[in-house]
């Protein structure tokens, strides 16, 4: 289960390995076009296809990994506060970044994150290693 639980840590960065592979995409076809020759449009759709295609594999390993961590915290019963905060973080930005179609996908992420019983027991979820306070001797 572990390393289910950091497959899907690594999922959930998708869109930020998207974001790179779209920009390296697109230097290569502003280097392109600006190298002398006459613009071609067949090279600049081509550029573009797979600039696209490095956005949607990144929102849908993102997709990937928020679902396997669900399936995965279920199994176990243990919700990671950090994979948690991750997910918050990753649709925060695809709602400020990618807006208007990441805004609905990153905030229909955040309201599934702030509404199901998941929030709430991450939220009781002791880190492991930490005391609780009933187990801590009185002074």
């Amino acid at each position: 289960m572990k390393i289910l639980r950091w497959l899907a840590s690594l999922l959930v960065i998708g869109p930020l390995v998207g974001v790179i592979g779209t920009v390296y995409v697109m230097h290569a076809a502003s280097t392109a076009v600006s190298s002398g020759a006459q613009p071609n449009a067949e090279t600049i759709v081509h550029f573009l296809r797979i600039a696209l295609f490095a956005t949607f594999l990144g929102i849908l390993a993102f997709l990937f990994g928020v679902v396997l961590h669900a399936l995965v915290a279920r199994k176990t019963g243990t919700y990671s506060r950090d994979v948690w905060i991750l997910i918050l973080a990753v649709s925060i930005l695809l709602c400020v970044a990618a807006f208007p179609g990441g805004t609905v996908l990153g905030g229909a992420t955040i309201i599934l994150l702030f509404t199901l019983k998941t929030f709430r027991r991450m939220l009781r979820n002791e880190r492991p290693g930490l005391e609780q306070a009933g187990d801590r001797p009185a002074l």
